[in-house]
C-alpha cells in the first residue's frame, strides 16, 4: 500500500477541462484494452482476503494498522492477478505474459462488442443495433444491486459501461448515433442490411479516431509530442504512411500503468445538471456499478447527465502524491475502502512492468540515480518519494510518471508522454483501416470532408436534446468556448454515401 505521512487534500479543479475530458478517454481506451483477471472455479471474484486467501493468483494489498484513512479499520484489500497468456508451445515454463481480450484498434468495438456479447446486441433487424423501446441499451449486463427494482443492467459492447454513469451515458450516445446514421443510409435501397450495418461501423470507427487525435489527445499531450509523434490530422487528402511493419497492439505499461492517469482525474460527485441550471449530485462512489442514473424513468435524464459532464470540471491530473492517494479511495456499502491508486500500483507490479526509471531510459530522457537527480519532480516531490522508496530505481512506473512536472502544454510529464505518444502513433500507422487510408475500403474524399467535420458536439447534439452546448466539449464553457445553441451545431449530414 502506497502512503504518504498524511491523507492530503483533495485535487483541485482543472481550470479548463470539462469531465468530458476524464469520460471520453475512459470510453475511448475501453475500445482497445480489457486485461481479464483471475476467477474462482465458478467463475466469480476472487475473495483474496478471505476465504480464497491461499489462491495462487491472489495477490492482496496490506495495509498497516497506521495507514491514515483506514485507521485500523481494515488490513486487507483484495486484489487478482491478471489471467496468464499460455506459453508459446502450451507447454514449456517462462515468464508469465497477459492478455488483451480485445483488438488493439480504435474502431467501435467498444459499441459493436466482441464475439460474446455481439448477439444480444446485433439482432435488430435491418442493419439496427438493439435498444429497448424507451432508445436505451438491451438488458442482459452486470451491474451491482439496482437502485430500483424498475432499472435493468444494460448490455454493451463492453462488459465495463455500468463502472461510471458518465461512460454508461456515452454507451447510450453511441448506439443511438449507430440507429439514427443506418436510417439515412438505409435511403440506399439497392443496400442490403449488411451492408448498411458494416458502412455504418466503419463510419462510426472513423468519428472516434477523428474525435481522439483531433479533439483529445491535444488536451492531454503537449504540442511537442504531437508534432513528434505526428498524431495531427490532415486537413485534406489522404494518409499515406500505414507501415505494415509497425505493431500497433496496446503496449503492457500503458494498459497496466500509464493511462490510468486518468483515474486522477476522477471526480468525488456526478449527478445531473437540469434545464434551469438547479443540480442533483451523488457521491461518485454510490455510483459505481449502478446504471440508475442512466435508465432510471427509462431514461429521461440522460440529457441532464451529459450536461452536468459537459458543465463541470475534471479534477487536475494529481501530482501530490497524497492527494492522488486520497482522491482514488471509495467505499462500498460495507463501509470497505478501494484504493484505486495502490491498485494501479499493485497491477503494475503484477505484470511485471520495470520501474520508473528505466522508462525514462527507453524515452530518451535522463536516468536518476538519486532522489536529486529526479530532474522531472519538484523539490517537494522528491522528498515524499525519497520517504517511501529504498532506492530511486525503485520508483513505480504510475508513481514516477503520475508524479512529474507536466510538459508545457500538457497535463502530463515527459515519461507519460512518451509512452502515450508512441502508444497513439503505432494505433495510426498500425492500422491498415485508419479511416484516412486510402484504397478500396476507404472512404471517398467527399466522405472524408464529412467525417473531419465531426466533432463531440455534433454527435451530443445530434441524439440528444440537450439544448445548449460549448463548441468543444473537452473544454468547459469560457470566453473562447462559449455555449451556443445546438441548432448553431452543424448537422451531420450523409449524403456523400448516397448511391
Amino acid at each position: 500500500m502506497f502512503q504518504g505521512p498524511h491523507p492530503g487534500k483533495p485535487t483541485p479543479k482543472d481550470r479548463k477541462l470539462s469531465l468530458m475530458t476524464f469520460t471520453w478517454g475512459q470510453f475511448m481506451i475501453h475500445d482497445v484494452v480489457l486485461t481479464p483477471v483471475s476467477t474462482n472455479e465458478d467463475g466469480e471474484e476472487l475473495k483474496c482476503c478471505d476465504e480464497d486467501a491461499d489462491h495462487l493468483d491472489c495477490l492482496p494489498i496490506d495495509i498497516p494498522p497506521d495507514d491514515p484513512h483506514f485507521r485500523g479499520r481494515q488490513n486487507c484489500m483484495s486484489f487478482s492477478r491478471s489471467i496468464p497468456a499460455e506459453s508459446y508451445d502450451g507447454c514449456a515454463p517462462g515468464h508469465r505474459e497477459q492478455v488483451n481480450r480485445l483488438t488493439s484498434f480504435i474502431d467501435a468495438g467498444n459499441v459493436y462488442g466482441d464475439s460474446l456479447l455481439s448477439h444480444a446486441l446485433l439482432n435488430a433487424p435491418h442493419g439496427y443495433l438493439n435498444t429497448t423501446k424507451y432508445n436505451l441499451l438491451p438488458p442482459g449486463g452486470v451491474c451491482k444491486t439496482l437502485s430500483n427494482d424498475r432499472d435493468h443492467c444494460p448490455i454493451a459492447g463492453d462488459e465495463r459501461v455500468s463502472e461510471n454513469p458518465a461512460l454508461g451515458g456515452m454507451h447510450v450516445l453511441w448506439v443511438r448515433l449507430h440507429n439514427q446514421i443506418v436510417r439515412q443510409l438505409a435511403k440506399n435501397k439497392s443496400w442490403s442490411s449488411y451492408k448498411i450495418f458494416q458502412e455504418t461501423r466503419k463510419i462510426l470507427g472513423a468519428m472516434m479516431q477523428l474525435i481522439t487525435y483531433k479533439h483529445y489527445l491535444p488536451k492531454i499531450l503537449s504540442p511537442r509530442t504531437i508534432a513528434r509523434r505526428n498524431l495531427s490530422l490532415k486537413e485534406h487528402g489522404y494518409e499515406t504512411r500505414y507501415d505494415q511493419e509497425i505493431d500497433p497492439s496496446v503496449k503492457n505499461v500503458v494498459a497496466a500503468a500509464v493511462f490510468r492517469f486518468g483515474h486522477s482525474m476522477i471526480p468525488p460527485e456526478m449527478g445531473y445538471l437540469f434545464h434551469d441550471m438547479t443540480r442533483r449530485t451523488f457521491k461518485l462512489e454510490d455510483t459505481l456499478l449502478d446504471p440508475h442514473l442512466v435508465v432510471t424513468q427509462r431514461g429521461v435524464y440522460l440529457p441532464d447527465l451529459i450536461r452536468f459532464v459537459l458543465r463541470n470540471s475534471s479534477r487536475l491530473v494529481d501530482r501530490e502524491i497524497e492527494s492522488a492517494v486520497r482522491n482514488n479511495l471509495f467505499v462500498d456499502n460495507q463501509g470497505l475502502s478501494f484504493d484505486l491508486g495502490a491498485f494501479n500500483i499493485q497491477r503494475g507490479r503484477d505484470h511485471g512492468l520495470p520501474p520508473y526509471a528505466d522508462w525514462r531510459k527507453h524515452c530518451g530522457l535522463s536516468v536518476p540515480t538519486t532522489f536529486e537527480h529526479l530532474e522531472d519532480h519538484d523539490i517537494h516531490t522528491r522528498e515524499k518519494l525519497s520517504n517511501v522508496y529504498e532506492l530511486v530505481t525503485d520508483i513505480d512506473v504510475f508513481v514516477g510518471g503520475l508524479s512529474e512536472l507536466p510538459e508545457e502544454g500538457s497535463v502530463l510529464g515527459p515519461v507519460f508522454n512518451c509512452l502515450i505518444g508512441k502508444q497513439f502513433r503505432d494505433l495510426k500507422f498500425g492500422d491498415r483501416y485508419w479511416f484516412e487510408n486510402p484504397g478500396v475500403g476507404g472512404f471517398t474524399p467527399d466522405q472524408l470532408k464529412v467525417i473531419r467535420s465531426v466533432t463531440l458536439a455534433s454527435v451530443i447534439c445530434s441524439v440528444l436534446d440537450i439544448g445548449e452546448i460549448q463548441r468543444d466539449a473537452f473544454e468547459i464553457q469560457h470566453k473562447g468556448n462559449p455555449l451556443v445553441s445546438c441548432k448553431k451545431i452543424p448537422k451531420l449530414n450523409f449524403e456523400a454515401w448516397k448511391k
